[in-house]
């Protein structure tokens, strides 16, 4: 059993170990709730504070009591104010689908630990991204290669950066792409699989990245 799935369990050790890896410098530094993470970069706190209103009160947008006086104008970075609430502009789709998993994730290890777990959801996807990679290559191109761009996969330096960047849309992006494509090439290439079949698979790889690809171009109409 382990000869014919050792690949699977050597890039699931592997996974095992970056999620550490790309989670650790926020594993010593990450308050208690009520405490908010503190980041450095102006849109992953953007995205970290809306991720937490959805999940913990329900709601999408901040009521503004002096919009009026500013004509609404006058807002952070990626946010902007519409019927008198700030409300994100920049990426939404990254902050709709973590603040679902994270109401999920909060009622079943409790509140206190609401800000590691949100924390560790982007180093979680980057950890499994490879696994999808690999079963979508191996299946396009042979094993050999399919394993060797995993595993490189895990060191290449833009995809470390955007895993430790964990309120960033990217790697749920590629993930999406990733997970996408490997359930498309399995659905296609099943002889069970009728033409319907084929369209309603290909509906399921695609549109849900459209959650996150369009607001983050339509976010140029505001600049």
């Amino acid at each position: 059993m382990f000869k014919r799935n050792w690949k699977i369990v050597s890039l699931a050790v592997f996974g095992a170990i970056f999620f550490v890896v790309y989670l650790y410098l926020y594993l010593p530094t990450a308050p208690k709730y009520p405490k908010y993470l503190i980041l450095n970069q102006p849109d992953e706190s953007i995205n970290y504070f809306f991720i937490r209103e959805l999940a913990l009160n329900n709601r999408f947008g901040l009521p503004e009591p002096l919009a009026g006086i500013t004509a609404s104008q006058v807002h952070p970075r990626s946010t902007t104010v519409v019927n008198g609430a700030i409300v994100p502009i920049g990426f939404p789709g990254v902050i709709v689908i973590f603040g679902l998993l994270m109401k999920l994730l909060v009622k079943i290890f409790g509140i206190g630990n609401f800000n590691l777990l949100a924390a560790a959801l982007t180093p979680f996807l980057a950890a499994v991204t490879p696994l999808f990679f690999y079963g979508f290559l191996r299946r396009v191109w042979d094993e050999r290669c399919a394993l060797l761009s995993a595993v490189l996969l895990f060191f290449l330096p833009p995809w470390w950066y955007y895993a430790s960047r964990q309120f960033q849309h990217n790697s749920l992006l590629v993930f999406l792409i990733v997970a996408g494509l490997y359930f498309f090439v399995c659905g296609a290439a099943s002889r069970e699989c009728c033409h319907s079949e084929r369209q309603r698979i290909f509906l399921f790889a695609v549109l849900p990245h459209a959650n996150v690809v369009i607001p983050s171009v339509s976010e140029e109409s505001y600049h």
